[in-house]
């Protein structure tokens, strides 16, 4: 049987991965129709522990920390190997998935202000795993990708060129878990609303030789780009830019052959 935590109101907490602790400060503040009260005096507080996030960093890859006797440690941002060979918007959007995933966890935090240092070593890390992929310096690529003090990177689409934006919009707190939308009641109708695939397979026609059939079948591409359009479901596909083709079962049959 799980033990329950007893603790003194001045000591932190640890739970769900945050400090949890109740607020003691004596500063005063004028409430509308009390006059001046301590309106922050017994407030729970969560806080962001620093072994949390600088063990993320660690984790990663991404921070070397010297320490010597008598001198104030040093942290140095390190270049990530595994990634020097991805196309750069790919590593841009990594380091994204992995700055976003902590704040929002942590943004309930009283001081998840703090994850600004975090920011700041994953941005030199991308830097310095850019500057390995180029053999260029850190320097340089970080002027080859930054506009308008950005670090956007451009990449191609079919619908033309789009850009990978580095994480810039901050670490502010939140006060609620689910935001204000809570309580809101979801639109169902919208939301269960069948796609165009449900209608064309149950339209039962093949859609490579015309058939009507009592059962068809679905074949699908990851991607438009791994179509081989010299076939002739190729050709029917990538001229209705869909990655999907309902067709019956022979047609499937022969396309699998």
């Amino acid at each position: 049987m799980e033990k329950t935590l007893i603790a003194n109101s001045d000591d932190k907490a640890r739970f769900l991965g945050y400090d949890v602790t109740v607020c003691n400060d004596s500063a005063l503040k004028k409430a509308k129709g009390k006059g001046t009260v301590k309106a922050y005096t017994g407030k729970i507080k969560l806080y962001l522990p620093k072994e949390k996030w600088v063990g993320k960093l660690l984790g990663y890859g991404v921070l070397k920390i010297v320490s010597r006797a008598g001198e104030k440690e040093v942290w140095k941002p390190l270049q990530r190997n595994d990634y020097i060979f991805l196309p750069v918007h790919e590593m841009v959007r990594k380091y994204n998935a992995q700055i976003r995933g902590i704040y929002n966890y942590y943004r309930l935090a009283s001081n998840v202000s703090v994850l600004n240092k975090f920011h700041y070593v994953m941005e030199y890390s991308l830097y310095k795993t850019v500057a390995a992929k180029y053999r260029i310096t850190m320097t340089k690529a970080k002027l080859k990708y930054t506009k308008n003090k950005e670090f956007k990177v451009p990449y191609k689409t079919q619908k033309g060129t789009k850009y990978a934006v580095l994480y810039n919009e901050g670490f502010r707190r939140v006060k609620y878990a689910l935001g204000s939308y809570a309580d809101i009641i979801p639109e169902y109708e919208q939301m269960n609303k069948p796609k165009e695939l449900f209608f064309r397979y149950k339209a039962n026609v093949c859609e490579m030789c015309g058939a009507y059939v009592p059962a068809v079948k679905v074949y699908q591409v990851k991607s438009m780009s791994d179509l081989d359009v010299n076939t002739e479901w190729g050709a029917i596909m990538n001229k209705k830019k869909r990655k999907t083709l309902v067709v019956c079962g022979d047609c499937y049959d022969r396309i699998h052959k």
